[in-house]
């Protein structure tokens, strides 16, 4: 439900003429992989920024085909997340 309902902010303030950055703390925690994957392609579809965090990398997230970057914090600090 809070997923679809930001969704639906971003909607209405991309149709505004800005584009949101969407900031989803660990929502893999709170959804299957099929309503994350329908998120973040929701996110996509409105052309904006989508800051994803979590503890693993979300299969949705390995699958998507467009470019992205991961960043790995250990201990506060930024480390490869190879």
């Amino acid at each position: 439900m809070t997923a679809a309902m930001i969704m639906a902010q971003a909607q209405i303030i991309c149709e505004s003429g800005e584009r949101p950055i969407l900031m989803l703390d660990d929502l893999s925690s709170e959804l299957d992989e099929a309503h994350l994957a329908k998120v973040l392609k929701a996110g996509v579809n409105l052309g904006v920024q989508v800051l994803l965090t979590g503890t693993e990398l979300a299969p949705a997230v390995k699958s998507y085909e467009g470019r992205y970057t991961v960043f790995h914090v250990k201990q506060g600090a930024i480390v490869n997340p190879d």
